[in-house]
């Protein structure tokens, strides 16, 4: 038989046991809500003002957004899409780091949430960690996992077609097209990386930017003029307009030369 202290100590184990998953759950949801308000759906346009992307990024300051360059490579326009709904312009981007694909945008108008980056570069494989961003254009997912690994190396080049890669590492969590740019967060909110990544064909290998080159670029950042400009008519974008307008200028001035010569009567020969 189980003497009383043993079923009292089985009884506390158990309710531990049980509780485990309600607190986690509740951390999460804490997390989430404190840390949406710094999370952002990017929009990107092209010359033509049409939407042909979507990213994600998070505010490292009142007006600096994080994200991956690769997501604003394209961009004549970027939109960034807050929790609340409220849409906000980015106006250019005050830093690039092309070998760890990242960039800080400068937004139009001052967040008043940000997200705080580790102080650290100490990456404990198991240990759990979020991801909080935009995946498919969907703002606001989160979704949990481990760090499955951390690859100083870089990623192997029969996965990169050859081409070496900056250190990066692993996580479990799962993420999608348009969760580029995201935070990678540890349970205490810091962010300890961006995700970045993900292999297609394998079963959920996603991969994220480790912490150090993202506060090597904040810190780059900081007292910037801008790179690159957004919403501007470009050299690239004045050339089309002038062409165009050239263009039109030879058809309308055919057509008007053409009824002209038509009304023009005919002298007798």
């Amino acid at each position: 038989m189980i003497s009383l202290g043993k079923r009292f100590v089985l009884s506390v184990c158990m309710a531990i046991l049980a509780a485990a998953p309600v607190a986690a759950q509740k951390g999460l949801s804490a997390l989430a809500e404190r840390s949406l308000g710094a999370v952002v759906l990017l929009q990107i346009y092209d010359l033509t003002d049409r939407q042909i992307g979507n990213g994600s990024g998070f505010f490292v300051g009142p007006d600096q957004i994080v994200s991956n360059q690769h997501v604003v490579a394209d961009a004549h326009r970027v939109v960034a899409l807050l929790a609340d709904g409220t849409e906000v312009e980015v106006t250019g981007v005050i830093a690039r780091d092309e070998l760890n694909d990242l960039v800080v945008l400068q937004s139009s108008s001052p967040n008043g949430s940000t997200l705080k980056v580790t102080p650290g570069d100490d990456l404990v494989v198991g240990e759990d960690i979020v991801v909080l961003g935009s995946p498919a254009g969907l703002a606001g997912t989160l979704s949990d996992g481990i760090v499955s690994a951390v690859r100083p190396e870089g990623l192997g080049t029969h996965l990169t077609q050859g081409e070496p890669t900056p250190p990066i590492f692993q996580i479990s969590a799962p993420i999608s097209p348009g969760s580029s740019g995201s935070p990678v967060m540890n349970l205490e909110g810091e962010v300890i990386g961006v995700a970045v990544s993900q292999v297609n064909f394998g079963q959920n290998l996603n991969f994220a930017v480790p912490p150090g080159p993202l506060r090597d670029i904040i810190r780059l950042s900081e007292g910037a003029e801008l790179l690159t400009t957004y919403g501007q008519i470009t050299s690239v974008s004045t050339q089309i307009y002038a062409r165009n307008l050239g263009i039109s200028f030879l058809f309308f001035g055919g057509l008007y030369w053409t009824l002209i010569r038509k009304k023009k009567p005919q002298k007798a020969r």
